[in-house]
């Protein structure tokens, strides 16, 4: 008999079947919430749990059981949504009406011409702005998306491609990412044993360690 078959009996009927799982309830309540494969663009969350099958007859039904695996596919999780890059090119001449109040100082301070910014949220007031490990609430007015994805980003671990002779290459963290508009290209400055390096650098002299 069918795992599908079975979930059709009454729990009357499936006493004694071979297959039934009456003797554990807190498994039969798992089952329960057993459904099909996901229809096509849901991303399921797969988890196998036990399903007890008694053995046919005698003392063997009552001590020992066979286990089955049960796949069980939710619709809860949702698909991570994608990074938004842009930019943001508010300098203090535009007014402090475009940035939240709690930011305005540590915005200001940051400088945000020229530098990209990951999208992480949005309300119907402001949009949430991620820039290295800070984050920043800004009117939507203002933001440019950029479609194209810098090659690296925030936290990637970088290394300098071609050091200097005589001196070891750079590794560090990527703190800082600016884009060039005229040029269409982006550049990097990395934070070395929590020290950041004045140097900017261009894409195609790091590469992922």
């Amino acid at each position: 008999m069918s795992f599908r078959e079975l979930k059709r009996l009454s729990p009357a009927e499936r006493s004694g079947k071979p297959g039934s799982y009456t003797e554990k309830p807190e498994i039969a309540t798992v089952l329960t919430r057993y459904s099909a494969w996901p229809a096509p663009g849901k991303t399921p969350d797969c988890r196998v749990v036990a399903w007890c099958w008694p053995a046919a007859s005698g003392a063997a039904r009552a001590a020992s059981f066979r286990l089955i695996l049960v796949l069980y596919v939710s619709y809860l999780v949702p698909r991570p949504k994608p990074v938004i890059y842009g930019l943001y090119p508010w300098t203090t001449e535009y007014g402090f009406s475009y940035v939240h109040p709690a930011n305005r100082r540590s915005f200001e301070w940051l400088e945000p011409l020229g530098k990209v910014f990951e999208k992480i949220d949005e309300t119907e007031d402001w949009i949430s702005l991620r820039y290295d490990e800070q984050q920043f609430k800004v009117s939507r007015e203002l933001f440019r998306e950029l479609y194209v994805k810098p090659p690296f980003s925030f936290g990637d671990v970088v290394g300098e491609v071609q050091p200097e002779p005589g001196r070891a290459p750079h590794q560090g963290l990527i703190s800082d990412v600016f884009y060039h508009e005229a040029t269409d290209t982006f550049q990097f400055q990395l934070v070395e044993k929590k020290r950041k390096i004045k140097r900017v650098f261009e894409a195609e002299e790091l590469r992922l360690v």
